[in-house]
C-alpha cells in the first residue's frame, strides 16, 4: 500500500493538493506534512509548487493510515498500540536504506488518522533517535494551525468524558523509554502480538516484570456462542510461571473460578481478592491495599525502611486475602497479574495508580503508557478519578522514595522492557536507580487558548482552570447544574446501561490508494451503542412512590447484532412502600452489572484486531 500511494504522490493526480501544514524534523530527511483537497487562507503552498522545488527526486512519500489500522471498541481512534509503533519504525528504517527523504503524509480531513500520524512520527523521533518529548512535539507544532483532536477513552458514550492528547502520549512514551519500559531493539513482536489475543490468553505486560494486565479466567475452558475461546486458570500456569508470575489480584465477581483450588494449590502462585463494582474508580481503602500489595510482592532488592505503622497496614492488606505472612512474602516474590471482567477499566485504574507513584509519570501520561500497551485501558469516570488521585499518589510516592536506604529519591530503570528477548535469559529483570527526565511538558492546551510557554505555561497546567478545560461539555453541564466539584464527578455520573452489542468489524480489504485523500468518507464507521439513562433522569421532580428497578441480563455472551438468537435486556419495574421521597433505587444483579466497556465488546475487538493480515504492513 506505501508503494501505491508514493506511485499516487509523485504522479500528476497529486498536484491539486494544497499544504496545510509542513514540519521539517530531520533537515533534507524527514518531514511530517498535511494535505489539503482545497486552497485556503491558512494552506502554505501548492504540493506542485513544493515538489518542483526539490533539488532531487530521491523522496519517498509515506502513509499508513491503511496499514497500520488501530480497531476500536466504540469510538475510541487511538493511539496505536506497541505492535504498531515497533512496525512503523521498521518500515521507516527501511525506506531510509533507499531513499534520501521521506515524506510522512497526512490529509486534513481525516482527523482522528491525522492524530495517529502525528503520533507515530513523534515516536519514530524519540525511540529512534533520542529525542526529548519536549523537543519532538515542540517541533511538530511550529506549524501548527489545525488542532490534533485528542484520544478519548472506550466507553459508549457518545462523547468522551476525559481525553489524552497526541503530546501525552509522546511524553507518555518518552518517559516509558527512560525508565527501561520499552526497548525498541530488544522487543518480541510475535510474543506481543500473540498473546494480547483472546484466544492465547489476552494478556499484556504493562511494567517489566512487575505488572501484568489480562481478562478474567473462568472455572473451565470453554468456546462460547460466538465462537470466542474462554480459559480457566489452568490455562496461565505455564506463561505465569516463566514469566515469574507470583501473585493474581482478581476485581470481579468470585464466582468466576475458586481460586485455592486452581492458582493457589495447583500452580503454587498467590491469590488476593479486591473486588468493586464493573465501570467504577476503587475505593481509597482498595487503592490502598493494592499498592502495599504490589510493594510487598514485587521483587526489589532496594530495601525500604518501614514505620510500625506501615508494617500493620502491610500485614493486613484485605479480608480476601489468601496468604499475607512475611515468609510467604519471601517466597512469592515476583510479579503481579491483574485482572478484572476484561481487564481494562478497574484494572487499567490500579495499574495506573502505582505508574504514577512510583515512576513520574503523570495521571494522564500514566492512562496514555497503559492504553498504549493495552488499548481501552481507563475508562469513563475512572479517568478523572486518577486525574483527582495525582497529588495524593505523587505524594506517597516521595514518601516511599525518601525511605529507600540505597537510592533515596530516585526512580527504577529496568534493564530488559516489556516482552524483550533477553529476559527469558535470567530468572529476574535486572534494575538500576536513575534520575527522572529533564523537564519535558509544554502546554498542549495553551496553543489554543493564549500564547503560553515556559513557566507560565506549567503554571497554566496546574491550575483548575487547566484541569476543566479538559472535561467535555457534558460533564462541565453538570457540573453547573448540580454544582458539583471535581472530587463528586463520580457520584454524579451513574454507570449507564449498557446494552450488550458486538461491534461489527471486518478483516482488512483492498482499497483504492486514493482513498486515503477522500476526505472523511472512509472513517471507518462505528456502531452506535445504546447509552441508558442517567440516574438523574430516572429521578421525577414530584413526590412519588418510590420505585425499584431491577436490570437483569440473560446471557453476557450474546452473539452479535442480527442474529436471532439475541436476548434483549428485561426490565422489572416493582412499586414498593409509598413515601414522598424522589430517590430512586436499583437493584443490578451481581454477575449482570452494566460495564462501560464490556467484556464481549473487548473480546471482539481483540480477536479481530489479530484477524485482520499482517503482510500488507511489511511492505
Amino acid at each position: 500500500m506505501s508503494f501505491e500511494f508514493n506511485a499516487l504522490m509523485v504522479s500528476d493526480d497529486a498536484n491539486r493538493l494544497e499544504i496545510a501544514e509542513l514540519s521539517e524534523f530531520i533537515e533534507n530527511r524527514l518531514y511530517f506534512m498535511v494535505l489539503s483537497n482545497y486552497k485556503s487562507p491558512t494552506t502554505l503552498q501548492n504540493f506542485k509548487d513544493w515538489k518542483n522545488a526539490l533539488k532531487d527526486n530521491d523522496v519517498f512519500y509515506l502513509n499508513v493510515d491503511d496499514n497500520l489500522v488501530y480497531d476500536g471498541f466504540y469510538s475510541d481512534f487511538g493511539p496505536l498500540n506497541l505492535a504498531m509503533i515497533y512496525r512503523y519504525i521498521g518500515i521507516v528504517r527501511d525506506k531510509f536504506k533507499v531513499h534520501k527523504r521521506i515524506i510522512h503524509c497526512a490529509h486534513i480531513g481525516d482527523q482522528k488518522k491525522k492524530s495517529n500520524a502525528a503520533f507515530l512520527i513523534c515516536a519514530y523521533l524519540v525511540i529512534e533517535n533520542n529525542w526529548t518529548a519536549h523537543q519532538t512535539y515542540n517541533m511538530l507544532s511550529n506549524q501548527y494551525k489545525y488542532k490534533y483532536i485528542p484520544f478519548r477513552d472506550a466507553s459508549c458514550l457518545l462523547q468522551s468524558e476525559y481525553s489524552v492528547s497526541v503530546e501525552e502520549c509522546v511524553n507518555a512514551l518518552y518517559k516509558a523509554k527512560w525508565y527501561g519500559f520499552f526497548d525498541i531493539s530488544d522487543f518480541d513482536l510475535d510474543e506481543y502480538e500473540k498473546y494480547e489475543t483472546v484466544k492465547y490468553g489476552d494478556i499484556n505486560w504493562i511494567v517489566p516484570a512487575t505488572l501484568l494486565a489480562f481478562s478474567s479466567p473462568h472455572s473451565r475452558d470453554y468456546i462460547d456462542k460466538s465462537g470466542y475461546q474462554i480459559h480457566s486458570p489452568a490455562y496461565y500456569y505455564p506463561y505465569f510461571k516463566e514469566n515469574n508470575v507470583k501473585h493474581v489480584v482478581r476485581l470481579n465477581s468470585k464466582k468466576t473460578y475458586d481460586a485455592k483450588r486452581t492458582f493457589v494449590a495447583v500452580a503454587n502462585i498467590q491469590h488476593t481478592d479486591l473486588i468493586f463494582t464493573d465501570g467504577t474508580p476503587p475505593s481509597d481503602s482498595i487503592l490502598k491495599c493494592f499498592l502495599h500489595l504490589c510493594e510487598q510482592y514485587i521483587d526489589d532488592s532496594c530495601e525500604v525502611k518501614l514505620t510500625n505503622n506501615e508494617k500493620s497496614e502491610s500485614s493486613e492488606i484485605t479480608p480476601n486475602i489468601i496468604i499475607n505472612n512475611e515468609t510467604n512474602v519471601a517466597n512469592h516474590a515476583g510479579a503481579v497479574a491483574v485482572h478484572c471482567k476484561a481487564g481494562l477499566g478497574r484494572t487499567g485504574c490500579l495499574v495506573a495508580s502505582y505508574i504514577v507513584k512510583h515512576w513520574s509519570f503523570t495521571a494522564v501520561e500514566a492512562i496514555a503508557w497503559t492504553r498504549i500497551c493495552r488499548p481501552g485501558s481507563v475508562i469513563g469516570v475512572q479517568q478523572q478519578w486518577l486525574i483527582n488521585k495525582e497529588d495524593y499518589l505523587t505524594t506517597l510516592g516521595k514518601q516511599w522514595r525518601e525511605k529507600q536506604i540505597n537510592a533515596a529519591n530516585k526512580y527504577k530503570r529496568f534493564t530488559n522492557g516489556v516482552y524483550s528477548v533477553k529476559r527469558h535469559n535470567s530468572s529476574s529483570n535486572p534494575y538500576e536507580y536513575v534520575d527522572p527526565p529533564p523537564q519535558l511538558h509544554i502546554s498542549n492546551e495553551g496553543q489554543f487558548t493564549s500564547s503560553n510557554s515556559g513557566d507560565s505555561a506549567i503554571e497554566y497546567e496546574k491550575s483548575e482552570e487547566y484541569n476543566q478545560t479538559r472535561l467535555s461539555s457534558v460533564l462541565k453541564n453538570k457540573l453547573k447544574t448540580n454544582n458539583h466539584v471535581l472530587h463528586d464527578i463520580q457520584s454524579d455520573v451513574s454507570v449507564p446501561n449498557v446494552p450488550n452489542l458486538r461491534q461489527k468489524r471486518s478483516a482488512s480489504k483492498t482499497e483504492d490508494p486514493k482513498s486515503t485523500f477522500s476526505a472523511l468518507k472512509n472513517i471507518r464507521r462505528v456502531t452506535n451503542a445504546s447509552i441508558g439513562m442517567s440516574m438523574n433522569n430516572l429521578v421525577k421532580k414530584n413526590n412519588i412512590a418510590p420505585t425499584t428497578v431491577t436490570i437483569t441480563r440473560s446471557n453476557l455472551k450474546t452473539s452479535m447484532i442480527g442474529k436471532k438468537n439475541t436476548k434483549p435486556l428485561a426490565v422489572c419495574k416493582t412499586n414498593t412502600k409509598t413515601k414522598k421521597t424522589s430517590e430512586t433505587v436499583t437493584t443490578i444483579t451481581d454477575e449482570t452489572q452494566p460495564s462501560y466497556a464490556s467484556a464481549t465488546v473487548a473480546s471482539t475487538a481483540r480477536v479481530s484486531r489479530r484477524l485482520r493480515n499482517q503482510n500488507c504492513v511489511t511492505k
